[in-house]
């Protein structure tokens, strides 16, 4: 925690005025990541806002003005700065780090949105808080998915929702932190020395979920209406893809409509979109367990 707090201030510090000369800041002083994978983090984190814009726009039900919303594992703030007006965005992540970054955006856009450094498995909130918690690229950072996913249902509102989207486990392209085709097929332990290996930094913070086990999670907590689906991909994405990968995007969009195909699709999809219901009431004991 003081070496993240002592790298968020050092970012600030030494970057220019910007959102943009904060990130490319932040890879400068990052000397253990290779140059490719900076380059390529640098470009993933500029391409945000845009990403969750296009996101946002198939959210459904739309958002009700006044609702607030919890946006877990907030990065740069990407998803505060598009959030439809009138609706409050409570910004949280572990890496302070990140949250001086997102400061820099919120300012440029001329956004607000509260700034927190906490830990999704212990959320400083009351019961009840949120009418929806959004958590996109989080949950494959987090050791223990079934105690993240209790806390983000403790933290919601009876009848809110949760909307999750994350790398799977089982994708068949190369997994996308480390830009390396099987990694997260392997055991952890032999995944991390893998990655090393190939001349990473490693891979103890990566714990990508199928989306069987995704949905098992969700189910144990107790939350309703669970469904988890390959992943639509965002226009943006689509737009950076040469000729190729785009024809390969239109058969997987296809494919991802089709209920018996689908189903396939979403076992070695790249991406899983995950949505589910707080129950209306708090969950009742059966009777023979009084």
């Amino acid at each position: 925690m003081a070496e993240d707090r002592a790298k968020g201030i050092a970012v600030d510090a030494a970057a220019p005025p910007g959102f943009a000369t904060a990130v490319r800041q932040y890879w400068d002083m990052t000397p253990g990541t290779a140059s490719a994978d900076a380059a390529r983090h640098i470009s993933h984190v500029l391409a945000a806002a845009s990403r969750t814009a296009d996101w946002l726009g198939r959210l459904t039900p739309l958002a009700a003005h006044g609702e607030r919303w919890l946006d877990l594992g907030c990065g740069t703030a990407d998803l505060a700065v598009t959030a439809p007006p009138g609706v409050e965005v409570t910004s949280v992540d572990i890496a302070f780090r990140w949250l001086v970054v997102a400061r820099r955006r919120l300012r440029e856009s001329r956004r607000d949105s509260e700034l927190l450094c906490a830990n999704a498995e212990t959320l400083p909130f009351a019961d009840g808080t949120f009418d929806r918690v959004i958590g996109l690229g989080l949950i494959e950072h987090c050791t223990d998915h079934v105690r993240v996913l209790a806390e983000v249902r403790r933290v919601l509102r009876p009848g809110g929702f949760v909307h999750l989207r994350t790398a799977n486990r089982r994708t068949v392209l190369p997994e996308p932190h480390v830009a390396l085709f099987g990694v997260s097929w392997l055991p952890q332990g032999l995944a991390h020395r893998y990655v090393r290996w190939r001349g990473g930094t490693g891979y103890q913070h990566h714990h990508l979920p199928s989306a069987r086990t995704l949905m098992v999670a969700l189910r144990v907590v107790g939350f309703e209406r669970i469904s988890v689906k390959p992943a639509e991909i965002c226009g943006p994405e689509l737009e950076r893809m040469s000729p190729l990968l785009g024809r390969a995007a239109s058969a997987y969009t296809l494919m991802r409509q089709v209920p018996g195909l689908s189903i396939i699709v979403r076992f070695v999809a790249p991406l899983l979109e995950a949505r589910a219901a707080n129950p209306q009431a708090p969950v009742q004991p059966d009777s023979d367990s009084q």
